[in-house]
């Protein structure tokens, strides 16, 4: 690397550019091509600023600028209009992350993360919603090709850890009909997956446990499935957790799970240097500032879980490695002896 690298990597205009233009809810308001004045007066804005903001977006190839109107390239229009293809929550999220990433050197110093709140269901229920919605965006890729790679070939019934806006449910629900699955999460969460699935032709084979995943009692988590389940699910949820609770959880997973069946664990992993892939190395620094987890290295995950198998009498279990095509993220499985 050199200088012009480094300055390069260091360029914070574009994020924060795009980012004020979501905050201000700029995006919607360009469905049809407007004037900035006319823009500006709409949404109460500055003009004078409204109007370089939106030069600014065109400069990137945001926007596209004809006879003084702003309207939105063709490129992006379904990316940043209302619908099925829309990444608005996902910038919204990101948005609310530049904050909390602005107190980076703070919390490198101190060593305390901004966030207190996540394991408490106490945050705005916007926060949460949009939190939710944000992970629903990012999520569906990677559920498809998560179901894709999994054998689910007899698995009756499966319990999603913190399965956030129900996405992987729906994706494993519509590969395996047979399929009955029950979503651990925090109450307001539950609310909402309840509304994303309801309609769904899979709204009927979905069952809720509420409650966080590491204080809830077994009784409730097992009531949907006495003998445990054929698939236990957790899903970029470790990365959010500190060690120790890492490897609680993964006890609790290995409980959970019924004899002959699996506990599969989807995140950002690392290889055993904690340097790559640089997404989840990265990817460890937004946990830093947000809460108390980290990417985790394959080889750990794979030897808590390991120990899990150990502390329920079924040591020896299989373990498996999935890289899934999106080149960011895998899959750890272990068999229940």
């Amino acid at each position: 690397m050199d200088a012009s690298k480094l300055t390069l990597l260091a360029d914070f205009w574009p994020a924060r550019i795009i980012l004020s233009a979501v905050e201000l809810e700029l995006f919607p308001k360009l469905a049809q091509p407007a004037q900035g004045a006319e823009l500006a007066r709409r949404l109460e804005l500055d003009e004078r600023a409204t109007v370089l903001l939106l030069d600014a977006l065109t400069a990137l190839g945001v926007l596209e600028k004809s006879s003084g109107s702003y309207g939105i390239a063709p490129g992006l229009r379904n990316a940043l209009l209302p619908g099925e293809d829309c990444i608005l929550p996902s910038l919204r999220h990101r948005a609310v992350l530049w904050h909390r990433w602005s107190a980076l050197t703070e919390v490198v110093t101190s060593g305390t993360s901004t966030e207190e709140l996540y394991e408490k269901d106490q945050r705005p229920l916007e926060e949460v919603r949009s939190f939710i919605a944000a992970m629903a965006v990012s999520g569906r890729p990677s559920a498809g090709q998560a179901a894709a790679a999994l054998d689910l070939v007899g698995v009756e019934s499966l319990l999603d850890i913190g399965g956030g806006p129900g996405v992987y449910a729906r994706e494993f629900l519509g590969t395996m009909p047979g399929l009955r699955v029950t979503i651990l999460d925090l109450p307001r969460v539950c609310d909402i997956a309840r509304e994303n699935l309801s309609g769904t032709d899979y709204a009927d084979r979905v069952e809720f446990a509420e409650g966080e995943a590491l204080t809830i009692g077994d009784d409730m988590v097992l009531a949907h499935s006495p003998g445990g389940y054929g698939m236990v699910l957790a899903s970029n949820l470790i990365h959010s957790m500190e060690e120790e609770r890492v490897r609680e959880l993964l006890r609790r997973a290995v409980r959970w799970c019924a004899p002959g069946g699996s506990v599969v664990i989807k995140d950002f992993f690392l290889d055993d240097t904690r340097t790559s892939p640089a997404s989840a190395a990265l990817f460890s620094i937004n946990m830093l500032v947000n809460n108390a987890g980290r990417s985790y290295a394959w080889s750990e995950v794979e030897r808590w879980l390991g120990e899990a198998l150990d502390g329920c009498g079924v040591g020896g279990g299989k373990l498996q490695r999935i890289e899934l095509p999106d080149g960011r993220s895998g899959m750890v499985v272990a068999t229940k002896g």
